[in-house]
C-alpha cells in the first residue's frame, strides 16, 4: 500500500534585505557610489504569515538603517529632489548650503553640509531631510508559498 503525503501551501510574507551594489557614477567625478535596485535579489531576515506585521517589520528595519547611513552617499538621478530638499530645509528653520562655482560649474556641497549639521540635528529634522532625499529601500516584502 503507497501512502501519499499531502504536502500544505501557505502563503508567507519575507522580509528581504536589499543588495547595494557600488557602480561608478561618471557625473560625479567617477566615484563609485552605491546602488540599491528592485532588480537585486535580497537576504531573508525575517517571515510572516501576516502582511501587515511584514510591513511594520520592514518599516522599523528600514527606518534603523536610515538612521545610520550618510543619505548623500547615494546616488540621486533628479535635481528637482535637491531643490525640494532645499525647501524642506528651509521650512525646518534651518540654513541650505549656498550654490558654489568651480570651473564653471554650479553645485551644491549637500555631503558637506550634512557633515556639518548632522550632530545638531532632532530626530525630527533628521527624518524629513531623509524622507525628501527619497533614498532606496533597503528592505521589501516579498509574497511567496510555502510548503510544509
Amino acid at each position: 500500500m503507497t501512502t501519499i503525503i499531502r504536502r500544505k501551501r501557505r502563503t508567507v510574507y519575507t522580509v528581504l534585505r536589499v543588495e547595494c551594489r557600488m557602480r561608478t557614477a561618471y557625473r560625479t567625478g567617477g566615484f563609485d557610489r552605491p546602488y540599491v535596485g528592485e532588480d537585486f535579489l535580497g537576504v531573508p531576515v525575517a517571515v510572516f504569515s501576516n502582511h501587515a506585521d511584514a510591513l511594520t517589520c520592514r518599516d522599523q528595519f528600514q527606518t534603523e538603517a536610515e538612521s545610520q547611513v550618510d543619505p548623500f552617499h547615494f546616488e540621486c538621478d533628479s535635481s528637482a529632489v535637491y531643490e525640494n530638499l532645499r525647501v524642506v530645509i528651509e521650512r525646518l528653520g534651518l540654513a541650505a548650503p549656498q550654490t558654489q562655482s568651480q570651473k564653471g560649474r554650479e553645485f551644491t556641497n549637500w555631503r558637506g553640509w550634512w557633515e556639518e549639521n548632522v550632530a545638531t540635528l532632532t530626530e525630527s529634522q533628521r527624518v524629513q531631510i531623509i524622507a525628501a532625499l527619497r533614498l532606496p529601500a533597503f528592505y521589501r516584502v516579498v509574497e511567496t508559498t510555502m510548503e510544509f
